[in-house]
């Protein structure tokens, strides 16, 4: 691990370094934050960037967005975590059958729902493939719908909607905090930060439907303001 250097925050999960050093294991956790639908994350992108076999759970449309039906292994697929255990264990003695789960590098992707949606795609969307290039692209795909929207309201045009439902925004909150004897415990970071994104929803959401431009700085600093106004409230009754 030492000569791994400058892998500290989220920064450090885009780095070569850390790339490498998922590259070196045959298998990688890749257990999301969440369970839902649309919220599939770089810990499923990653390992199969450097040709590590991912162990997923999350989004039950997964199937749909990998490279081929060989390419993860999904907990879902098992009854047990034994059973699951032992597939990982017959896996790795048997390198022909490891293999196979890395055959799209080669062969490239066979899913037809992952290359339809591929083709459906532009190149400013896609932005590359690289996790950091992706979210750019989707901050352009944004910025672009919220000039289309100022644009129209400026011309007294109606503004054509784009807001997600709840196939896209569904996921449930966070589960609670456990402690090393399994029992619940307060998790006062995990509260403030929920209760801050929601405000900053919120917020958010008032200067779009006014067609007001906001910078960054301003949204945080007015969802802390709000905020701030809002637990003095509950602490009043």
């Amino acid at each position: 691990m030492a000569k791994f250097k400058n892998l500290d925050g989220i920064a450090g999960f885009l780095k070569p370094d850390f790339l490498r050093l998922v590259a070196r294991y045959k298998f990688a956790i890749a257990f999301e934050n969440a369970i839902c639908d649309d919220y599939i994350t770089e810990k499923l992108w990653r390992p199969l960037q450097v040709g590590t076999v991912p162990i997923v759970l999350g989004s039950s449309t997964i199937r749909d967005i990998l490279p081929s039906t060989k390419s993860a292994i999904l907990v879902e697929d098992f009854d047990t975590i034994q059973d699951l255990a032992a597939f990982i264990k017959q896996l790795d003695r048997n390198d022909e059958q490891y293999e196979s789960y890395l055959q799209f590098k080669h062969t490239g992707i066979s899913n037809p729902t992952l290359k339809s949606e591929l083709a459906r795609i532009s190149p400013g969307e896609y932005a590359g493939g690289s996790f950091g290039k992706a979210a750019l692209g989707y901050e352009c795909f944004l910025c672009d719908k919220l000039h289309k929207a100022l644009d129209a309201t400026k011309a007294r045009k109606p503004v054509a909607k784009a807001q997600a439902n709840l196939n896209h925004s569904g996921c449930p909150l966070p589960a609670q905090k456990f402690d090393e004897n399994g029992q619940i415990v307060p998790d006062h970071r995990r509260k403030h930060k929920l209760a801050f994104y929601h405000m900053n929803a919120q917020v958010f959401r008032q200067f779009y439907d006014r067609a007001e431009n906001i910078t960054s700085h301003d949204l945080y600093t007015a969802t802390k303001q709000r905020l701030r106004k809002a637990q003095a409230k509950q602490e009043d009754l």
